[in-house]
């Protein structure tokens, strides 16, 4: 099975290394849509206008089983 970010990556997304941020796992594409981790209250931040199909879907509930937020 593919990892988060390999899923993201197929979708046009990237990692964002530096965010400044710590606590997030942020994904961005070249469009500036980005879909955001909130590493501290567990919860998913997606840009306004982002396409939100059944793989990006899949690529969300990926990062959160990672993350052990499925698990609660």
């Amino acid at each position: 099975m593919k990892k988060a970010k390999e899923m993201f990556e197929e979708l046009g997304y990237q990692l964002e290394e530096n965010t400044g941020f710590n606590d997030w796992i942020v994904y961005v594409d070249n469009r500036t849509y980005y879909i955001e981790f909130d590493l501290v209250y567990k919860r998913v931040n997606i840009s306004l206008y982002a396409i939100i199909d059944s793989k990006m879907i899949k690529a969300i509930t990926k990062q959160m089983e990672e993350l052990g937020w499925l698990d609660e």
